[in-house]
């Protein structure tokens, strides 16, 4: 095929809004936005290991609702393995220290598949089926980025609910009386400054 042909391939808009999820990683990455993202929820929310472990998944469904699911969990896991390794050291058992990490990291994949799920744009998959459905149905199959988000956007809440609530009963409800110092969470995010213009 000649370059026409072969671009034209290429520009369908679906590669654009993929493109576009790309580049706002990128930028939350350069920016380094998903790191206060996650500071500022966990020094509101991080007072026992319960909350620390809502406070990540909070913060990875509502990244990646806007990036790749994949791409959040790429991004945030050095903060998140850093956030675990400072909390993990007010645990005195090793085996609360194992089940929190677990908690953690499994809370993270989770949480990521799950807030991909709210937008058109949160993963690829979306994004296919959009395009399936406009080639089948053309401008009148229905679906736009505000319909899906109506259907998506409560299931993903309720799914996050229920989550968190899975990760509690196995992992966290037998760690008993764990007292997480928030002020760590606290300088960090201060540490930051104030929102920069980029940002």
């Amino acid at each position: 095929a000649d370059i026409r042909d072969t671009l034209m391939e290429y520009a369908d808009r679906i590669i654009f809004v993929f493109a576009g999820g790309f580049v706002i990683a990128l930028a939350l990455e350069k920016w380094n936005l998903h790191r206060r993202f996650a500071l500022l929820i966990l020094s509101k929310s991080a007072t026992g290991p319960s909350g620390v472990v809502l406070g990540i998944l909070i913060t990875t469904y509502l990244l990646s609702m806007w990036i790749s699911n994949t791409a959040t969990v790429l991004m945030l896991l050095p903060a998140v393995l850093a956030i675990t390794k400072e909390t993990t050291d007010f645990f005195t058992d090793e085996k609360g220290k194992k089940k929190f990490t677990t908690a953690v990291l499994i809370g993270l994949a989770y949480a990521a598949t799950i807030g991909g799920m709210a937008t058109l744009v949160g993963t690829p998959t979306n994004m296919i089926f959009y395009a399936k459905m406009v080639e089948e149905f053309g401008e009148s199959s229905g679906v736009t980025f505000g319909s899906w988000f109506l259907f998506a956007g409560p299931l993903s809440f309720v799914l996050l609910l229920v989550c968190y609530l899975i990760l509690w009963f196995f992992f966290l409800r037998k760690l008993g009386p764990v007292k997480i110092n928030r002020q760590q969470f606290i300088s960090d995010y201060r540490s930051l400054g104030k929102w920069t213009r980029e940002e």
